[in-house]
């Protein structure tokens, strides 16, 4: 709680900011455009802090779901078009709970596209009673014997400068949304470079 809560302090003190300026210039379209951004980065901090504590207290909403849905909603969620994921293998059943599903596909998504490069594909696979998701993004790879690292819990990227970037929530959640519905996650080097995020859960939970 006191990391979200110092994490909370630097987009609301940018939305002070802005309504000072507003207030002393009136608002223009960039003025919204700025509280739109702000907005949206307080609701994802807040989203993965309402995520952790539904697996913390094992409130998950277990239900028939269909595959295809819940992948257009999670490229909805990350400002992706649908057409970034590709469906591969038969079926579009599986058993999980819809918010916390999303939730981690999207996290995929957005590590991809804050820390390596964007995203290239989204490839959902349908193989064995099993669904994999894995993301393909453009960066510069994995750091050499650190992929275990990236899935715990506030481990953070840090910039050129060495400055820590983001709350280190986002990998660790998709970690333990994958073990709510019976799978595991993966990192892993992507031929010809970039990297490959990943996680598996089963189609019946």
């Amino acid at each position: 709680l006191a990391a979200v809560s110092h994490e909370l302090r630097t987009p609301l003190a940018r939305l002070r900011m802005i309504s000072e300026i507003a207030r002393d210039t009136g608002p223009t379209t960039k003025t919204y455009d700025d509280l739109d951004r702000e907005v949206e980065e307080m609701d994802a901090l807040v989203g993965q802090l309402l995520a952790s504590s539904r697996l913390d207290f094992g409130v998950l909403t277990m239900r028939e779901l269909s595959l295809r849905d819940v992948v257009a909603r999670a490229t909805e969620r990350a400002n992706l078009a649908i057409d970034v994921a590709q469906v591969e293998g038969e079926g579009d059943r599986l058993t999980g709970d819809p918010t916390l599903l999303q939730r981690a596909i999207a996290n995929l998504l957005d590590n991809a596209k804050k820390h390596a490069g964007g995203v290239e594909t989204l490839r959902v696979v349908i193989r064995d009673q099993k669904v994999s998701f894995e993301v393909l993004d453009r960066g510069p790879g994995l750091p050499e014997g650190g992929e275990a690292a990236l899935f715990q819990k506030f481990q953070r990227k840090t910039d050129d400068h060495g400055t820590s970037e983001g709350l280190g929530l986002g990998l660790a959640l998709v970690k333990r949304i994958a073990q709510a519905h019976g799978g595991t996650v993966w990192a892993r080097q992507r031929d010809g470079g970039g990297a490959v995020f990943g996680f598996e859960v089963s189609v019946k939970a």
